[in-house]
Order: structure tokens, then sequence, then C-alpha cells
């Protein structure tokens, strides 16, 4: 995925895993993905895209799949290139 922005950054937040067993097959996932970037815009933009995108490769691993956002941090003020 293209950001269009030089300031987009995504990583992994958090990844759980249940039952979290040595030897076990897993049952249950979560994926918290961390989504900055300094144009406000742009980093909703790309929470659009993520959105979208998320059901395509969700859906191919696992049975069921969820998304929700957590926080969503305003920018008080723009930033100057």
């Amino acid at each position: 995925m293209s950001t269009g922005h030089p300031d987009t950054v995504a990583t992994t937040g958090v990844f759980r895993i249940e039952p979290g067993a040595v030897n076990s097959v897993p049952c249950r996932a979560w994926l918290e993905i961390d989504l900055r970037d300094t144009q406000q815009s742009s980093r909703d933009e790309r929470s659009s895209e993520l959105r979208t995108e998320f059901p395509k490769f969700a859906n191919a691993a696992v049975s069921s799949a969820d998304w929700s956002v957590l926080t969503r941090m305003i920018l008080p003020f723009a930033m100057q290139a």
C-alpha cells in the first residue's frame, strides 16, 4: 500500500494470540495497527484505505474479522515542513 505522503507510518501496536500456549492451535487473534502522520488528512485517507483493504486479507486467512478504531488523535497544530 503506497501512502503518497512521506510522513505516514503504520506499525503493529499489539499482536495477541489466544490461547497463547505451546503446541496449540490459535483460536483468536488481535492485531492493532498504529497509524501516524503529521498531516491529519493524509492519516485519515490511509485509515480509510486500510479499512477497505482489511477484509481482503483477513477473510482469506480467518473465518471472521472485525475492524474498529480504538483512538483517534487530532493534531493541535499543522506541522511545518
